[in-house]
């Protein structure tokens, strides 16, 4: 079986986590890394024996040995970065969300289409083991008809005006942020069309959402109840509760712990690896490329598009618009 050789764009916190947990990728290696600060992706480079480092994307993608391009940059710049590695037929893993509106990400899906690309967004919660255990345990119908989802996620951040998470001109907000955390746990759990929503959300100076609440009521009944905030630490874990028991999952879009109640007793599920989490994403994206696929079955194109529409949805009921829309 064959390698598949990754470059990184992007030299954030985010990037360097997923560089690491290559240690336990399969059939993969990231031979270079770009930053437009030479500095930090010559940094990261040594840090992690990655043996090319660029001051420039474009620099970047004109390495004829790089297959696909992992976006580690912020939100707003997800929609350029990705048609620019379609440019030098890169295939692409972009970091949550894919884009900033629905119209962009059409946008792409079509050009991938026309250039038979690959194209995914790394949205890793769908592909750590304690989800799928999770969803294994929901498809067993272990806790019966699903009537009821709680997830919230919350921290204390930056409130810098200027920063990633108040900045409207970068897409700044917790909906974007970790709200995208909450509402695709729902969507993996409902596995239904949405009938109805709900959304309450308090706004900082510049604009943008600090903390959301969120209701949606599904086509199959089913009611997830979500809120994220960057200026509040919540619980942060996820609630599933059926007719015959629930599963609680704490720090859900990380998890590496999950248990399922069911009259009276209790199943656990630990994974035990000592990686961030990225690797399983990383590692699905080899074999769907080395599978010749150019659209993964665990995370569609068509569930991205579902979430962005929402988000869109979600942001226009805020009165949301970033600048550069």
């Amino acid at each position: 079986m064959g390698t598949i050789n990754w470059g990184i764009l992007g030299a954030g916190k985010i990037a360097e986590k997923f560089v690491s947990d290559f240690a336990f990728v399969e059939n993969g290696k990231v031979v270079a890394v770009a930053s437009r600060d030479i500095q930090k992706s010559s940094g990261l480079a040594a840090k992690y024996r990655v043996q090319k480092s660029y001051g420039s994307y474009h620099e970047m993608l004109k390495d004829p040995t790089i297959d696909v391009v992992y976006i580690a940059t912020p939100h707003n710049f997800h929609f350029e970065h990705t048609l620019m590695c379609f440019e030098y037929g890169k295939h692409v893993l972009c970091e949550k969300p894919i884009t900033v509106n629905a119209q962009q990400l059409r946008i792409l899906i079509t050009k991938a289409n026309e250039k038979n690309l690959f194209l995914m967004e790394a949205l890793w919660t769908a592909f750590i083991p304690s989800i799928r255990q999770m969803m294994d345990w929901i498809s067993e119908n272990r806790i019966g008809k699903i009537t009821l989802i709680q997830a919230e996620f919350g921290f204390i951040g930056n409130a810098d005006p200027n920063g990633r998470l108040y900045n409207p001109g970068l897409a700044g907000g917790a909906l974007l942020d970790i709200g995208i955390y909450p509402l695709t746990f729902a969507q993996m759990v409902a596995q239904s069309e949405i009938e109805s929503f709900q959304v309450q959300a308090v706004k900082s100076a510049t604009g943008i959402d600090v903390t959301n609440a969120i209701q949606i009521k599904y086509a199959n009944g089913t009611i997830a109840q979500l809120a994220s905030s960057v200026t509040t630490s919540l619980q942060n874990r996820g609630m599933v509760y059926g007719e015959h028991g629930r599963i609680e999952i704490p720090e859900f879009w990380k998890s590496k712990k999950v248990d399922v109640f069911t009259n009276g007793a209790s199943e656990g599920f630990v994974d035990g690896t000592s990686s961030w989490g990225y690797c399983h994403e990383a590692s699905h994206v080899n074999e769907m490329l080395l599978a010749k696929k150019h659209e993964s079955h665990v995370m569609p194109l068509s569930r991205s598009l579902q979430m962005v529409e929402l988000m869109d949805a979600l942001r226009n009921e805020m009165g949301i618009i970033y600048p550069f829309e």
